[in-house]
């Protein structure tokens, strides 16, 4: 299995760089579709439109970014971050900064997951940061 995964890998990198970037992935994926002669899916792929929300500023460039089904919401880390910033899934919308204020303890926020605790109305998430 890791021998295929390889090979995909180098299948799709196709300027060799070691480095797969976006448009060596969907243009893979659309020939793909296209050899198959999937008629679903390539209409899917033309279907593609860019979003009209519009993200607000950022301080660094975004590294990680969470979907949390169960809260609808949308957590974005950015890199060497103290901080996270939740958004509305449903409206793109900023909501808060978590913690609201950066403090100088601790590493950035490099993951997150959000946690069911039972007979309780609270809702939780989990993190972890890079501090060693």
């Amino acid at each position: 299995m890791i021998r295929s995964l390889i090979d995909l890998f180098r299948q799709i990198d196709v300027n060799n760089d070691k480095s797969l970037e976006w448009v060596e992935f969907t243009n893979h994926i659309i020939e793909l579709g296209m050899v198959r002669k999937d008629r679903v899916f390539i209409d899917a792929i033309k279907n593609y439109q860019q979003s009209d929300i519009k993200d607000g500023k950022h301080d660094t460039e975004i590294e990680h970014m969470y979907y949390l089904d169960k809260l609808k919401h949308l957590l974005v880390m950015e890199r060497d971050s103290k901080r996270f910033k939740v958004y509305n899934s449903r409206t793109g919308k900023w909501m808060m900064n978590v913690p609201e204020k950066s403090t100088g303890n601790g590493g950035a926020f490099i993951a997150a997951d959000y946690v069911h605790i039972e007979n309780t109305t609270l809702k939780f998430v989990a993190t972890t940061t890079n501090n060693n």
